[in-house]
């Protein structure tokens, strides 16, 4: 009996932290769950998503979990080869999310809705896609033995099994099939006929180089050895197959890695990006030799381009040194295009000319041709007809750019439409419209103008976007069509005439598809959302703060508090969350949403709710002037923008700004370490996935492209790690177990843990299993409000007030 009374007071202890005399204690907990009114609010169903068919005749609702109860594979399921995690029962990506209901509706004013017969009870989407022509969908549904391929007959409302095996997916864009335009047949990414992996004895592994300088960014997940390369071959390796809707099977091409596939406009090719041997440990498999491969649609080898293995240098507009952005022409019926580099990708190379856009029309028997020339770098290629189109091109160290017209048919450059940045109308220009073309699209023309869907901000600070008409001869913009309070409305889809397809929000509602006629002003509610978060809503008070720093800077936060928190006796406590951001020149003016509907639960608006007062998505500039990067004032500047925060929450009347903490996410982490490293503002902090060394970084991170031997100093004034000793507020810790994010490995988190140990600071680490970069399960979701929960009543003083029926228990 008095072993467990000792046992209970040992776990009551764990549980309330309660070991100061020991100091230091390590221990597994299991999960924990915030208040019953929390957890509640963290089960409410999602807002459906919908899918607008191409004949926008009918529309896919896909309903899902906000955080799958279902927990992330076993550590022993997955594999991180090359950069890519494998969920190696499923031979899927490990993370990758899925719809658990299926719905379609006619796209009018009717509210029925239609269920599909013939799918499993158990659903669990991976990835859905529409016929050319309508009148199917195709599915991939997860299943216990892999991805299987479905196929719904819209009409008839009925779904079947196509094909018999099971899927693989292309390691770029996770696609696992593609509908050939103008044909009611698909091409898929199938698992061959395999045995186990042909993984031989382990060697020693040589690694060498000789003189020519390859800087990386830090990359984690990457082939290790031989074995790790038969298992990528293992799992990676897909066989293109084509399948008709009457279930006819037949193979394309080789077996291989595919990276992508996608065919032509009018289906008669499908491009095949393979990835090559030999395999490097020190890249991600972006960066292996590649094969792109032209294929017939009946799976007859046209024509092959090698790329050799890539090389990208450090620095803002770096580029590949070798052929990139393989992609159709989506105007014409196939016609292939790339971007070649002509400085060898670095920025820092003198050069007029920066990168080549290429053509190779079908039948592939001419030579490709060049089309364009840019002393920028080449972003996009917008195609209007035969004989005009745009190129996008961008220099993001100086924030300019240009959109040019040429002639297509001739490679003649013909004009500059729009001049881009400090001097110019806007960085943004806005997302061009398109309109279908046959089985692709091109840019929506009429009277010698496109169409051009932006968000501009008005008078009042408020984005407000907007349908513009963009006049080629005149160069003039005519607005004809604008979201007007109280909705938040932009353009999806052009139906035809004056009819479109918008997106309308509202505060209250989320979004919904709207068919409006631009010339009557006649609209027609096509969809039905209905507002899943009105306890919340209805309890948060959202309150807008602009205010500005100390050196004249504008700032802005949006303040989320509980009403019912409020009292006369007391002020609130706050949390300030944010994330900062690097500029070049100034960092812009504020601007606000008032009118859009904010369909996350994020933990910022839970903990608000649950008593708090939370300044969320406080603005932090970091801004480089004179020709200073924005690093070499990082420190001062988040003071600036801490202090600047920190005054407008004492500006409400509601809040103590004695009783302050601080959170922040990735590189926002960094920034909570570094303001509790450099600074007495806050009480505590709570840091979630950050990188603190940043000597494991030491070619670069976020937008500092200069290297650790280069700027050694400032890579140590600017790493909590290195700092460690200097922290002078208690610090919560959290980091997924899983994180492959590029500079954020986990070891990061355990080291700072470890220095801070060592040092007699007061710190906590929550390590959470199956968690990668960002936290997606709701086990981890729940156990994490908890722990900030917890930890901000211990450091805050008494917490917050309690709002009844609210308090923490489990």
């Amino acid at each position: 009996m008095m072993n467990r009374i000792l046992e209970l007071l040992l776990l009551i202890a764990m549980l309330g932290w309660g070991m100061p005399r020991l100091g230091f204690a390590q221990y597994a907990l299991p999960y924990q769950k915030p208040s019953q009114a929390v957890a509640a609010l963290v089960k409410l169903p999602a807002e459906l998503v919908m899918s607008l068919s191409p004949d926008r005749q009918m529309i896919l609702l896909c309903g899902y979990d906000r955080f799958p109860d279902q927990g992330a594979p076993p550590e022993d399921r997955v594999l991180a080869l090359g950069g890519v995690r494998f969920d190696t029962d499923g031979n899927l990506p490990a993370d990758m999310p899925w719809y658990n209901a299926l719905l379609l509706k006619r796209a009018s004013g009717d509210s029925a809705t239609f269920p599909i017969r013939g799918l499993p009870p158990q659903l669990r989407i991976v990835d859905y896609k529409w016929s050319d022509d309508s009148q199917y969908l195709a599915l991939g549904l997860r299943e216990a033995k892999g991805v299987s391929l479905w196929l719904v007959d819209v009409k008839a409302r009925k779904a079947r099994r196509l094909y018999n095996g099971y899927l693989n997916f292309s390691l770029v864009d996770e696609a696992f099939f593609a509908w050939l335009p103008q044909q009611r047949s698909l091409v898929f990414a199938a698992l061959p006929e395999r045995g186990d992996p042909a993984v031989g004895p382990r060697k020693p592994v040589i690694y060498e180089h000789d003189r020519q300088a390859q800087p990386q960014r830090t990359y984690q997940g990457l082939l290790k050895h031989e074995a790790d390369e038969a298992l990528f071959d293992y799992y990676a390796t897909s066989q293109l197959k084509k399948a008709d809707v009457r279930g006819r099977i037949s193979p394309l091409g080789e077996s291989g890695p595919i990276a992508s596939f996608e065919p032509s406009p009018d289906g008669r090719y499908i491009k095949v990006h393979y990835v090559a041997r030999p395999y490097t440990y020190t890249q991600t498999f972006h960066r292996f030799p590649s094969e792109v491969v032209v294929l017939s649609q009946e799976g007859r080898e046209v024509v092959r381009k090698s790329i050799g293995p890539v090389n990208r240098p450090l620095g803002r507009d770096a580029a590949y040194d070798v052929p990139r952005h393989f992609t159709w022409r989506s105007d014409v019926g196939a016609t292939l295009t790339w971007v070649e580099a002509q400085d060898g990708g670095d920025p820092k190379a003198e050069s007029t000319e920066r990168d080549r856009l290429f053509a190779w029309a079908a039948p592939f028997d001419q030579a490709p041709r060049l089309l364009q020339s840019s002393a920028l770098r080449l972003e996009a290629a917008y195609w209007i007809r035969d004989t005009l189109a745009i190129r996008s091109e961008k220099w993001g160290a100086t924030r300019t750019g240009h959109w040019v017209l040429f002639n297509p048919r001739t490679g003649a450059t013909l004009d500059t439409l729009l001049h881009l940045g400090r001097q110019g109308t806007s960085f943004d220009p806005g997302s061009p419209v398109y309109e279908k073309a046959g089985g692709g699209k091109r840019l929506l023309f009429r009277d010698g103008s496109i169409y051009l869907s932006r968000k501009p901000v008005n008078a009042r600070d408020e984005v407000e976007p907007v349908l513009e008409k963009l006049h080629l001869r005149s160069k003039r913009r005519e607005v004809v069509w604008r979201s007007a309070a109280p909705h938040y409305e932009f353009p999806v889809a052009f139906e035809q005439g004056d009819a479109w397809i918008m997106a309308r929000q509202s505060r209250t509602v989320p979004i919904n598809l709207v068919r409006v006629d631009l010339a009557s002003g006649k609209e027609e509610v096509l969809t039905f959302n209905g507002n899943n978060l009105e306890v919340l809503q209805q309890s948060l008070v959202t309150q807008e703060l602009t205010y500005l720093r100390a050196d004249g800077v504008p700032l802005q936060a949006t303040l989320y508090y509980n009403r019912d928190s409020v009292r006369a006796d007391r002020l609130l406590d706050c949390l300030v969350f944010a994330y900062p951001i690097d500029h070049v020149g100034s960092a812009g003016g504020a601007a606000t949403y008032p009118y859009r509907y904010e369909a996350s639960l994020s933990l910022q608006k839970l903990l608000a709710y649950s008593g708090y007062a939370v300044l969320d998505n406080a603005a932090f500039p970091i801004i480089g002037r004179e020709g200073s990067p924005p690093n070499d004032t990082y420190l001062e500047q988040i003071e600036l923008n801490a202090r600047a925060a920190v005054r407008a929450a004492g500006g409400t009347g509601l809040i103590d700004t004695s009783r302050m903490a601080v959170m922040g996410h990735s590189y926002g982490a960094f920034m909570v370490a570094n303001l509790l490293t450099h600074t007495n503002l806050f009480k505590t902090g709570v840091a979630m996935s950050g990188a603190y060394n940043r000597s494991l970084t030491p070619f670069g991170f976020q937008r500092e492209y200069r290297s650790y031997w280069e700027e050694q100093a400032l890579y140590h004034r600017l790493s909590p790690f290195q700092n460690a000793d200097k922290l002078n507020r208690p610090i919560l810790l959290f980091h997924g177990e899983r994180d492959e994010n590029a500079g954020t490995h986990y070891r990061q988190s355990e080291a700072y843990f470890a220095a801070l140990k060592g040092l007699g600071k007061t710190v906590r680490f929550v390590s959470l299993p199956g968690e990668a970069h960002a936290y997606t399960l709701l086990d981890s979701y729940l156990h994490i409000l908890w722990e900030v929960d917890t930890w901000l009543r211990k450091h805050l003083q008494d917490g917050p007030p309690k709002v009844l029926g609210l308090t923490n228990g489990n």
